[in-house]
């Protein structure tokens, strides 16, 4: 009996050992579920699973082709998966509370993309190619952003754009281009000048608390859509506190304002002087050009003028000689209400606008009837 047991035992130590299942996709089982729940609802869903890496491997075994929103937030990823970035059909990709250093740009194939989530990371910048993308709604905020990408007004169908707790100093020009844009938070950044640009946008909710605004331009009265602007914690002079406090319609109420005085104080255009600009040489009231006269009578510059200054503006007037009976004279028709100078000064402001000095003739068609003397 014994012999037999120990035949039994040697056996069983004889025999292979079971294979091993196979091993589970990064993330456990759950990350094999989602992937196969991805497949079939176009959600896939790898939040919260302390991921370094996307499980492209496990990804292979479904077709993800038709994927429209991924949700890859609060794992470990260093960048953007290059997997997720083949994933063409994405409409929507978060990668809120990630490791992000960097955003790779394959995201340039992903072009419909319309929600985009790099909030709480370690981004620095943006890359040019994010701005080539249909994005409707970005959120860039709690990074370490210096600086927004130049060709940022190429999104031109962004509604909302967060970049709240960065590092901002300014704000690229090119932002007065995003013609869609609504929502605007520049909240908690280092910015001391807001950009003229943004009062051309239709604007409904302005945040830029949290800042070192000193002065809101006076143009911003012209958002007439806002609805909502936050302003608060900023050493702002213009407005003052006092009218910060107030609300919207008394900061828009002081920026209008000034916005009117200082069009009231604005100097007006000066003409340039005879030596900078010697476009013609002064005393003749005609040249000849342009005249409709038979050529008869022309005024030469070495006449005075002083006598036909003087003259009321009526088609006729009878002049008498001094003697009283000299023979009688004809009288030319003075048109123009400007003197000399003022259509000089006429002529160099539409010349400095670009256009074509007016050619107007001084004088009407002489009366061919004779005044009586």
């Amino acid at each position: 009996m014994a012999a037999g047991e120990a035949g039994t035992m040697t056996a069983e130590l004889l025999l292979p050992p079971p294979p091993l299942p196979p091993s589970p996709p990064p993330g456990g089982t759950g990350t094999e579920r989602a992937l196969e729940e991805a497949a079939a609802s176009g959600t896939l869903s790898l939040a919260g699973r302390r991921l370094r890496a996307f499980p492209v491997a496990a990804a292979r075994r479904w077709d993800l082709s038709d994927t429209t929103q991924a949700d890859l937030s609060r794992n470990r990823f260093g960048e953007v998966p290059e997997a997720a970035c083949h994933l063409v059909s994405l409409e929507g990709l978060s990668l809120y509370h990630n490791c992000l250093r960097s955003v790779s740009p394959a995201i340039a194939n992903l072009q419909a993309l319309t929600h985009l989530d790099l909030s709480r990371n370690q981004l620095t910048s943006l890359p040019a190619c994010l701005c080539l993308l249909p994005l409707r709604v970005l959120n860039a905020s709690n990074n370490r952003l210096a600086q927004l990408p130049e060709n940022i007004g190429a999104l031109g169908a962004l509604r909302q754009l967060d970049v709240s707790c960065n590092e901002l100093r300014a704000l690229p020009a090119s932002v007065g281009q995003l013609k869609s844009l609504r929502d605007l938070n520049l909240r908690r950044n280092q910015l001391t000048v807001l950009p003229t640009e943004l009062s051309e946008l239709p604007l409904v909710r302005l945040d830029f608390s949290c800042n070192r605004v000193v002065a809101i331009p006076c143009c911003y009265w012209r958002l007439r859509h806002l609805q909502i602007i936050l302003a608060d914690n900023n050493p702002l002079q213009s407005p003052p506190a006092q009218v910060c406090l107030k609300g919207k319609v008394h900061i828009f109420k002081y920026l209008h304002l000034k916005a009117e005085a200082a069009a009231a104080t604005r100097p007006p255009p000066t003409c340039l002087t005879d030596e900078l600009c010697p476009l013609r040489q002064r005393g003749g009231l005609d040249s000849g050009f342009n005249s409709v006269d038979s050529g008869s009578k022309r005024w030469s510059g070495n006449e005075s003028t002083d006598e036909f200054s003087e003259l009321p503006r009526q088609p006729r007037e009878k002049r008498s000689g001094a003697a009283g009976d000299s023979d009688p004279e004809q009288v030319d028709f003075i048109e123009g209400s400007l003197t000399g100078e003022e259509e000089e000064e006429e002529t160099l402001l539409e010349g400095s606008r670009g256009q074509a000095p007016r050619q107007t003739s001084l004088l009407r068609a002489k009366d061919q009837h004779t005044l009586p003397g």
